[in-house]
């Protein structure tokens, strides 16, 4: 059933102009205001080594890797000194962990799970955090291609012309800095060669170990 899912979003993708840079959602894991999880298909780089998918892992240990991943913003001219902060609270990882856990549960190995997370700050402004994960062998791989960037209510209207929540993937500014896990020890090698084109730079990807190899 979900080869002919893709099969026939391939195939609505070839007849529609609307795909000529073609996102290729599968399946919707969640849909709301404030957050949105999707299974992506992409175009691996090795059609024969996909994603460990599908893949079980407990939503508290998906919680606890979310909650534990790092930001650090090296020193700028307007910062004298690098700063570091949690990509996620406690409350989002745990909301996101569910969704997340769910996806891989159902993603076969050409996909991964995409989340959109917007958060309104005033009534002008919202902020938005975005990316994917997908299992590599005993590793949870984490992207963060969007840090809490700050965007007009206005851009992400329902009617805007390409909204962002349908590209979670792509980052919307430039952000300097890298991510890490809170243990460096559970961290898997850099990521030198991605299973699929990365929209943005592998310092926003970290694999972390979830289970004994």
């Amino acid at each position: 059933m979900r080869i002919q899912q893709l099969i026939m979003v391939l195939a609505l993708c070839v007849i529609s102009e609307a795909c000529e840079t073609p996102r290729l959602f599968t399946v919707t894991i969640e849909d709301r205001p404030e957050r949105v999880v999707r299974l992506q298909a992409v175009e691996l780089a090795n059609p024969d080594q996909g994603f460990s998918h599908p893949v079980k892992l407990r939503a508290d240990t998906i919680q606890d890797i979310l909650y534990g991943i790092i930001v650090e913003i090296p020193t700028t001219p307007f910062s004298s000194s690098g700063t570091r902060h949690r990509a996620f609270t406690k409350g989002e990882a745990k909301a996101l962990a569910r969704s997340v856990a769910r996806g891989l549960s159902q993603a076969t190995p050409e996909e991964l799970v995409t989340f959109f997370e917007s958060h309104e700050i005033d009534e002008d402004f919202r902020v938005i955090t975005s990316g994917g994960l997908f299992v590599q062998d005993e590793y949870l791989y984490v992207i963060l291609s969007n840090d809490r960037v700050k965007r007009p209510i206005w851009q992400d209207n329902e009617q805007y012309e390409a909204p962002y929540r349908l590209r979670p993937l792509e980052p919307l500014d430039p952000q300097p800095g890298q991510v890490m896990f809170e243990q460096p020890d559970l961290m898997a090698p850099p990521l030198t060669d991605s299973p699929f084109d990365l929209p943005i730079s592998a310092n926003w990807v970290v694999g972390v170990r979830y289970a004994s190899p």
